[in-house]
């Protein structure tokens, strides 16, 4: 079985690998990366992380000055969490 290439566990498994360790490439714009990671998501199939995981994989891959808009606009925009 093996001499056909990957089996499909192992390709789901590949894709979760690669969300764990994505990040954004330096010429990449922000929607080829947002594919880019929908793409390995969707083919980690029932391997998908946690919505939280996937979102913490999601915000590391970023540039820090992309994350740093994200984040500061999600603390806005949630009323329910509170700021010293």
């Amino acid at each position: 079985m093996s001499q056909y290439g990957l089996n499909i566990h192992q390709e789901r498994q590949n894709a979760v690998s690669a969300l764990n360790e994505i990040s954004m490439l330096q010429n990449e714009t922000i929607e080829a990366f947002v594919d880019r990671f929908n793409t390995l998501r969707r083919k980690s199939g029932d391997q998908v992380l946690p919505d939280t995981l996937l979102i913490d994989c999601f915000t590391k891959a970023l540039p820090t000055n992309i994350r740093d808009h994200i984040i500061a606009g999600s603390t806005f925009a949630n009323p329910t969490k509170k700021t010293n």
